[in-house]
């Protein structure tokens, strides 16, 4: 897990200062009341061995507590590490800048939408990705910690339908 907090604080208070929202490094995690996750594209580059890949199937996860009468919001922020295939040996992900600007804009329209039940409609979307391979839950950090939302999603498919057959 990687803490991402100071690098998204001055895009969060950007985004948010015109609403008059005071942002704030989460300090104690008895605090959170709230989590939300975004999935990104990212670059690694092994330390070790040289290999590098992307990703569009890593996340950055919110943890917050929102104070909708003083406007103050705490959050701490986390992606996730992967394996490297070649030596695997964790690395941490160089997050693209816009990225980081597209989640910073999602998630203070989320909070914005909560206090205010503002509906903004956001252009931003995703970074294309031309990835080819499934998502490795055995290189995956998030995974190993529970915190996957790509195999907590799979996983819920699974319960809901099981090994439903659709034909031939």
């Amino acid at each position: 897990m990687v803490d991402i907090s100071e690098q998204l604080l001055t895009l969060l208070e950007n985004d948010l200062s015109k609403d008059q929202v005071k942002v704030k490094i989460l300090e104690h995690k008895s605090c959170i009341q709230h989590q939300r996750t975004y999935k990104i594209k990212v670059k690694f580059n092994c330390d070790h061995c040289l290999h590098s890949w992307t990703s569009a199937q890593d996340q950055i996860i919110f943890y917050y507590y929102l104070n909708k009468n003083s406007r103050v919001l705490e959050y701490n922020a986390e992606t996730f590490r992967q394996q490297c295939t070649q030596c695997k040996k964790y690395q941490i992900p160089d997050i693209y800048t816009e990225e980081l600007i597209r989640v910073s804009e999602w998630f203070s329209k989320a909070m914005i939408d909560i206090l205010f039940g503002i509906k903004k409609t956001l252009k931003g979307k995703p970074k294309e990705s031309n990835m080819q391979d499934h998502h490795k839950k055995e290189l995956c950090e998030a995974c190993k910690l529970g915190k996957c939302g790509i195999q907590n999603e799979k996983d819920q498919l699974k319960k809901l339908f099981g090994k439903l057959s659709l034909g031939q």
